[in-house]
This record gives C-alpha cells, structure tokens and sequence, in this order.
C-alpha cells in the first residue's frame, strides 16, 4: 500500500474555497460546488483549463521506483485527491498532467 502526499506541490484548484475564510465557509463552499457541478466551468472560467502538478518531481520517481522495485503483484495507491470524477470542479486528478 503506497500512500501519496498530495499537500505539498499540488497547484491550487481553479476556483478556491472559501471553506476556511468566512463563517459557515465549509457549507457555502460545499453548496457552491455542488450547485455548479452541471455548469462545465472548465469552459468558460479562465484558469480551469490549466494543466497543473500535483506531485513533486522527487515524489514521482519515488512512487515509480516503489512500484518498480516492488515484488507484490498488487499494488494499491491511496490518495487524498479523487481520481474518479468528471466534475470540473471539485479537485481531482483529471485535471493534472
């Protein structure tokens, strides 16, 4: 089991939060999501379309030397950022490289 660390060269999404700046942040920012999900602001909201990182250059290498060097026949990598969404925007690993 690998786990990532996706805190620290990950670029910001391209519609911030505002989860931990204002009262209620985190069910605003929630709501706002949520009601936006069906807009496709990839399309129209400029820095959506970006093609950002989400790890470091050294965090690369050490997954892949782990996965290469690795005798287990399955491998399984645990990530704090979804990887199976289509929604533009909530933070996934669809929208980096």
């Amino acid at each position: 089991v690998l786990f990532l660390d996706t805190r620290w060269f990950r670029e910001d999404h391209c519609l911030p939060s505002v989860a931990a700046s204002v009262p209620l942040g985190a069910g605003i920012s929630c709501i706002t999501r949520w009601l936006t999900a069906g807009l496709r602001l990839d399309k129209w909201v400029p820095g959506c379309q970006k093609e950002g990182t989400i790890l470091g250059e050294e965090q690369w290498k050490w997954l892949e030397n782990e996965i290469s060097d690795s005798k287990a026949e399955v491998h399984i990598v645990v990530s704090s950022v979804q990887v199976l969404t289509s929604s533009p925007v909530i933070e996934s690993w669809g929208h980096f490289p």
